[in-house]
């Protein structure tokens, strides 16, 4: 079960970075190699880190509020996955702003937005006692080959309706959040 939760929340975390680079390679004239690379690399790293700050934080804050931390936890992480899926809806019904260059200041200043989230999902994975270290690498390398993929698909794919993506990622965010809150009220 731990495999299946984590690919399918890597899948979503991965999403947005995926729209990214789809957007980016559909605005260029010609797609290259080492701007897939520079994507896929960046995005993969800030997908791996981002989980396993957001577990340490989160671990500090719980060995902080210990008396609260075990009566609360499933609660907040519904809360963040919930505002975190309904943003993401909302976000799909917004006009998509495409990348005009690949200059390392913008590909720094994507990775860190598209990866709050995973941030976050920190949290998840200190709740449920997932292994953090094998947890940030499933998620950094399907962020990874994901954002590359959607790079290269980008010159064929051209047609796809990326609101449904969206509300299929949001969605599912929604549904892993009210999944964490009910294995822990029920």
């Amino acid at each position: 079960m731990f495999f299946t939760e984590m690919i399918l929340l890597a899948g979503i975390f991965a999403l947005d970075a995926l729209l990214i680079a789809f957007s980016y390679g559909l605005t260029t004239s010609r797609l290259k190699l080492t701007e897939g690379a520079k994507l896929s690399l960046m995005m993969g790293g800030f997908q791996f880190l981002m989980p396993i700050l957001g577990y340490f934080f989160f671990k500090s804050a719980s060995i902080m509020l210990s008396g609260y931390a075990k009566t609360l936890d499933h609660w907040i992480v519904f809360l963040i996955f919930l505002a975190l899926g309904v943003k993401i809806i909302y976000e799909s019904f917004q006009a998509e702003e495409k990348p005009s260059s690949l200059s390392w200041l913008t590909l720094i200043a994507l990775s860190l937005a598209t990866s709050i989230d995973a941030f976050a999902g920190g949290l998840l994975i200190f709740t449920q006692d997932f292994p953090i270290f094998i947890s940030a690498c499933i998620i950094g390398i399907i962020t990874s080959a994901l954002v590359g993929l959607g790079y290269y698909l980008s010159a064929f794919l051209s047609h796809l309706p990326k609101i449904w993506l969206e509300i299929c990622g949001g969605s599912l965010l929604i549904l892993i959040g009210t999944k964490v809150l009910l294995e822990h009220t029920l």
